[in-house]
């Protein structure tokens, strides 16, 4: 997707740190779908419990990469912040049912995770940091 101007672009090591997660840039082994020596991102998960395969998750270090890490990790986005949401309002006695994460951001205010939900939604803003980038 193409980038508007005047949107800060979110470094994916920060966006990933917000649900335990981290990342690296290393040299592919050589597989069905890297090249041996070809640059990959394999994420890392701080927690290290590793669920299903994201263990074994690899995709090219470029922008594109970066998308695939976003949408592959989007039961952790929904955990982290779509189901903290709903908990919280519905403690408050606020129905959730029927509402999206915006909704839901909009009445929660401050404490909503909008600008985290943003760039879940919208990966095109989300960048490798600079220092990884440099690797490349």
């Amino acid at each position: 997707m193409e980038r508007k101007e005047g949107i800060k672009l979110m470094p994916l090591r920060e966006l990933l740190d917000y649900i335990e997660f981290d990342y690296k840039i290393i040299a592919s082994p050589g597989d069905e779908y890297f090249k041996k020596g070809e640059k990959v991102i394999r994420l890392i998960d701080k927690t290290n419990v590793y669920l299903g395969t994201i263990r074994d998750f690899e995709v090219e270090a470029s922008d594109v990469g970066v998308e695939a890490i976003i949408e592959r990790l989007y039961t952790y986005w929904y955990d982290y912040f779509v189901s903290e949401l709903e908990q919280s309002l519905e403690a408050d006695g606020i129905k959730t049912n029927g509402l999206t994460w915006e909704q839901m951001s909009a009445i929660r205010g401050e404490h909503s995770y909008k600008e985290q939900l943003f760039y879940v939604n919208n990966s095109q803003y989300v960048v490798l940091d600079p220092e990884e980038k440099a690797k490349l």
